[in-house]
């Protein structure tokens, strides 16, 4: 069913709709970076049914996004699992929720609920044919509050560790950088090249890393040399 100016059926949500509530609409495809976290987020925090404290209040439906292999050859620089607030990994498998209707938390503790859905006809794409998939994302708490949510789980997404690089792949049918392993950095002393490339080569990282000055910045931009 296609609804024209609602993202929702409101006679099919398993909680009251109140005046107080706001929501999000995120489609597949438009906002994919913040759609994907979310599905791999919500799992993670689902909220226990009050009247059932054991039980999740959530329709129990997951779907899983497949991890590439490790490569051999850098095997002993990969990380064997990096500490996540943001998604469950087991095996090559990250958890994801799947459709249906959900309530979880928010790293505040409170609660969220969410739709997850399907939406209008099969049409054909350039990947197949396809369904719009959206995620509407319920509060109680103020459009401001939710989009900080959103913001602090994009940070998460984003954070660094000291002494490891994140390597990607372009998807060429998706058309996208996917990440594909996140490894440890080698200490400079491992890498063997001539005594002078060497220094030469060190001495010209430490200048680009010496913060700049206007005008250096200004080169920097106008070479399209970004950072």
């Amino acid at each position: 069913m296609s609804y024209s100016v609602s993202s929702f059926d409101e006679s099919a949500l398993n909680f009251a709709l109140t005046k107080a509530h706001k929501w999000i609409s995120l489609d597949e495809g438009t906002h994919d970076k913040l759609y994907n976290m979310l599905l791999k987020y919500i799992p993670r925090h689902l909220a226990e049914d009050e009247n059932q404290p054991l039980q999740p209040s959530s329709t129990a439906s997951y779907s899983v996004e497949i991890i590439p292999p490790k490569s051999k050859s850098s095997s002993k620089f990969e990380l064997e699992g990096e500490p996540s607030n943001v998604e469950t990994t087991f095996g090559r498998m990250i958890q994801q929720v799947g459709y249906g209707q959900h309530k979880f938390r928010d790293f505040d503790g409170k609660i969220l609920h969410c739709l997850h859905q399907k939406i209008g006809d099969p049409v054909g794409t350039d990947c197949g044919v396809k369904i719009l998939s959206n995620l509407v994302v319920f509060t109680e708490y103020g459009l401001e509050n939710l989009c900080l949510f959103f913001t602090k789980l994009l940070d998460e997404s984003e954070k660094s560790m000291g002494g490891v690089f994140t390597c990607y792949t372009w998807h060429i049918r998706h058309q996208y950088w996917r990440k594909e392993v996140s490894i440890q950095a080698r200490p400079v002393q491992s890498v063997v090249l001539p005594e002078a490339t060497k220094t030469r080569l060190i001495a010209d990282l430490e200048k680009f890393l010496l913060p700049t000055t206007p005008i250096e910045m200004e080169f920097r931009i106008e070479e399209a040399i970004c950072f």
